[in-house]
């Protein structure tokens, strides 16, 4: 599933303007997969050994991103321009992994080879810049700081880890 949303205004004044958009995104999803696996000790040979395995899976991912961009013209060739952006991800995996066991004749979890996390993830973002020309030298300065946190989860085990950075 899918949205976008967007919005520019125009201002009286030549070259001024805001602009704000929006955009979501966002899904499941769901694996089974049965896998019959022979074994042979010879090429060609006959089949000495059989292993079934079976893996179901799920999962669910959102994906956010919200941005607004500003320009403001200044003087006959001067310009600054300033937004600011923010980016929301959260994804879910489960993976369940199971192994058939012929003397119970079920499949069983094998939770070590099962691989189920969560994660989310901020990104925060802001930028300025002035753009001027003297006669035919032209400049540009600009700031662009940035801020980002990852969180995740193994939901088995309920082991976290997570990241922070900021430039």
């Amino acid at each position: 599933n899918g949205l976008v949303l967007g919005m520019k205004h125009l201002f009286p004044k030549e070259g001024e303007e805001l602009t704000v958009d929006a955009n979501y995104f966002g899904g499941t999803n769901t694996n089974h997969s049965l896998y019959n696996t022979d074994f042979y000790n010879i090429k060609g040979g006959a089949v000495t050994g059989n292993e079934l395995q079976k893996i179901d899976g799920s999962g669910k991912m959102r994906h956010i991103t919200a941005q607004t961009d500003y320009v403001k013209p200044l003087g006959a060739k001067g310009k600054l321009e300033t937004g600011l952006r923010a980016t929301f991800r959260h994804v879910e995996n489960r993976n369940f992994n199971y192994m058939f066991d012929e003397a119970a004749d079920q499949y069983v979890l094998t939770s070590n080879i099962s691989s189920n996390y969560k994660n989310n993830e901020s990104v925060y973002a802001a930028y300025a810049s002035f753009s001027n020309s003297i006669h035919n030298f032209s400049y540009k300065v600009g700031l662009r700081v940035e801020s980002s946190e990852y969180n995740g989860e193994l939901i088995q085990t309920g082991q976290k880890f997570s990241n922070t950075y900021s430039a």
